[in-house]
């Protein structure tokens, strides 16, 4: 529940002024939408175990450790030393001696190779009296695979022994060497696996109705993000006239936009009872659609 109130909290912080499409006025929203295996509100990322040789599994450790850092979702934690050890059974997995706590994913990385091999290429260039001559680039193709095995409190193993793979190419005409070529491939290996776990958000508009003259003043507001004292004048309106759609619609958006979906949810249903049109529908399907990204994040 805790969690839940802190995405709520997010969203509404993340609501954004005022977008104008055209001459149509819109309030920017930013949807979360869950990871492809989706571990619902946890944030710490705790590498357990993992497996392969020393030196590849260092590498790999490294990318984990900078990428979640650097993400705006993960945690990171390294606790290999302690020996935790996780067994998969169908898609459950159970950890010892240890377990997952609230918030919490342990990772397992099996290391199936990692290495660097030598190449070249012909790049076709043009010399300052315009002939054509041909150029030799050594470079040298990191490659990477591991296996992947992520399990949450509940035991659930939605990422099990996945395989990752990766290349890089880094050229030696300029400087790099093997372990820079090797270190390129595991982050982009790496990346690949936090895209799978790590929820997002993108930019959702939610279009006000702005035809009433009367309403203008209450959008101005909305403009300026004053989304609560808008909320208060949309209502007394409401009170004085309770059919009017776009009164109705619009305290919908604003209600929304301080992260009260359910209730904003309430409000399109009766603006689409009192008005058709078709953006009401489309607000209030998004509207849905937010409040199921919310809870499969704060489970």
């Amino acid at each position: 529940m805790r969690a839940l109130k802190v995405l709520t909290l997010t969203i509404m912080a993340t609501a954004l002024l005022f977008f104008v499409s055209g001459c149509t006025p819109s309030v920017t929203l930013k949807m979360p939408v869950p990871a492809k295996y989706n571990y619902g509100s946890a944030k710490q990322l705790v590498v357990v175990e993992m497996t392969g040789k020393r030196s590849y599994r260092e590498t790999v450790l490294d990318q984990f450790n900078e990428q979640a850092r650097s993400s705006s979702w993960w945690q990171f934690e390294d606790r290999i030393d302690n020996g935790i050890k996780i067994r998969l059974k169908g898609s459950s997995a159970t950890a010892n001696p240890e377990s997952p706590q609230e918030g919490e994913i342990f990772v397992k990385v099996d290391m199936y190779g990692l290495d660097a091999v030598k190449g070249s290429e012909q790049i076709k260039k043009k010399d300052t009296k315009g002939n054509y001559y041909y150029e030799t680039r050594r470079f040298l193709q990191g490659q990477v695979s591991f296996g992947v095995t992520v399990m949450d409190v509940n035991g659930r193993a939605l990422l099990a022994e996945r395989e990752y793979e990766a290349t890089s190419k880094v050229y030696t005409n300029y400087g790099y060497d093997k372990d820079d070529a090797k270190e390129k491939a595991a982050e982009n290996a790496v990346k690949k696996v936090l895209f799978d776990i790590t929820p997002r958000f993108v930019n959702s508009y939610v279009t006000l109705d702005d035809e009433a003259e009367d309403l203008k003043p209450t959008i101005d507001l909305i403009k300026n993000g004053a989304y609560a004292v808008a909320a208060d004048d949309l209502k007394r309106m409401m009170a004085d006239q309770p059919m009017r759609s776009d009164i109705v619609y619009n305290l919908a958006v604003v209600t929304e936009a301080m992260g009260e979906f359910d209730q904003a949810l309430d409000y399109y249903s009766k603006a689409m009872s009192l008005g058709s049109k078709p953006f009401y529908a489309t607000s209030r399907a998004n509207c849905a659609k937010r409040i199921e990204a919310q809870k499969a994040l704060g489970s």
